[in-house]
């Protein structure tokens, strides 16, 4: 886990925990580039009243779809496994009723920032929505001073969450629950009233995510 010192590299909105993960990102990326960069011609008119028929069936499939592009990984009720906060410096947050989104962040991580105060306004929103959602925003920083000296500065971002206890403790408790040390800031963390971690997304969450998350949770 890197601190403020060893900032991770930042690419395209998410934050990366290793040299390596940003290398295979890149791979990635480039390989997506190239699959895209072939000529194209504009479609005829059979072709085209196609794609009209291939695109609303495509939509009518959307709230599935994106649900399962949505979710890194996913897990029915009977598959997930328990979840458990990592060892924390204060007390762990008290038990909710329904459903807790736990928002992995961090002061220096700035997907996180950009999206921490949207999803605090989505707190009201899920309340209008008949959603019983706890969102319980997890900092990694390496202290509480960090935190102290950046609340100020950004009053719209909520930090009153729990802090981890142990920077180190962060690789064990990602690998936990089936995450590497590669993995990427933002992380959230979706977990059902019987405390089974049902999805878990790497990278931020953005307003078009809402209904993916609605779905995640109403069909729970």
């Amino acid at each position: 886990m890197q601190t403020r010192e060893h900032q991770p590299q930042r690419v395209r909105g998410v934050d990366r925990l290793s040299a390596v993960a940003t290398r295979r990102w890149l791979i990635g990326l480039a390989a997506l580039g190239v699959a895209c960069s072939g000529d194209a011609k504009p479609p005829g008119k059979t072709e085209a009243v196609n794609n009209r028929r291939v695109n609303a069936v495509a939509a009518a499939a959307k709230p599935a779809e994106a649900t399962a592009g949505f979710c890194e990984r996913q897990a029915n009720p009977e598959q997930a496994q328990t979840f458990s906060f990592p060892p924390l410096a204060g007390a762990a947050p008290t038990a909710v009723a329904g459903w807790r989104w736990v928002n992995v962040w961090a002061t220096w991580c700035k997907p996180c920032i950009a999206e921490m105060p949207m999803m605090a306004r989505w707190r009201e929103r899920f309340r209008d929505d008949k959603l019983d959602v706890d969102v319980t925003f997890l900092s990694v920083d390496d202290s509480q001073a960090a935190i102290d000296r950046f609340a100020p500065k950004h009053p719209d971002v909520p930090t009153d969450g729990p802090r981890i206890a142990n920077v180190d403790g962060l690789e064990p408790w990602l690998a936990s629950i089936g995450l590497s040390a590669n993995s990427v800031l933002p992380i959230h963390l979706f977990v059902d009233p019987q405390n089974k971690l049902r999805c878990v997304r790497m990278g931020g969450v953005s307003a078009e995510d809402y209904g993916a998350i609605k779905h995640v949770i109403a069909s729970g």
